[in-house]
């Protein structure tokens, strides 16, 4: 059975050596449900140089197998168990560029002038109030002290209770 994962390459380890068994390990990083997921992956073998560090940070799709294996362990009669996730494809996921034949986005003040229903009509500019410096009150605490938000200005006293 294969599964696959996609998400960012944020560590690529250097190729690894062990009873003439050689692999490399490598983590991909996700955000699932606003929690970051960090899933640690080896390959080995002729797929050593699927990951390289030219990987790091870029979006990619990992296909791999879960393997399981228990060990004899260092003490006598012990024994100890592990699950390792085996890549064994690596794909660059590959955002969509703007092209010639793909419109750019629309600007930031783009307006809707026409509809389904016809040609809409233009909306007059709201007014802007005109405020006499003067007239201006701020909040204060209990000891006459003028009450700060968090960048440190003033509050304007709006004239309600809360």
């Amino acid at each position: 059975m294969s599964f696959s994962q996609t998400g960012q390459i944020t560590f690529v380890g250097e190729p690894t050596t062990r009873n003439e068994f050689t692999y490399r390990e490598f983590t991909l990083t996700t955000t699932e449900n606003g929690f970051i997921r960090p899933y640690f992956f080896q390959v080995s073998g002729q797929k050593i140089n699927l990951v390289t560090a030219a990987l790091m940070g870029k979006e990619v799709e990992v296909k791999f197998n879960i393997n399981c294996r228990e060990n004899a362990g260092k003490q006598p009669g012990t024994t100890f168990k592990s699950t390792n996730l085996s890549a064994w494809a690596v794909s660059v996921i590959e955002r969509a560029r703007v092209t010639a034949e793909t419109p750019p986005p629309p600007p930031a003040n783009f307006a809707v002038t026409e509809s389904v229903y016809g040609t809409l009509p233009a909306v007059p500019a709201a007014p802007v109030a005109q405020v006499d410096p003067g007239k201006l009150s701020f909040k204060k605490d209990g000891n006459g002290q003028l009450i700060l938000d968090d960048a440190g200005n003033p509050i304007l006293d709006d004239g309600l209770p809360f």
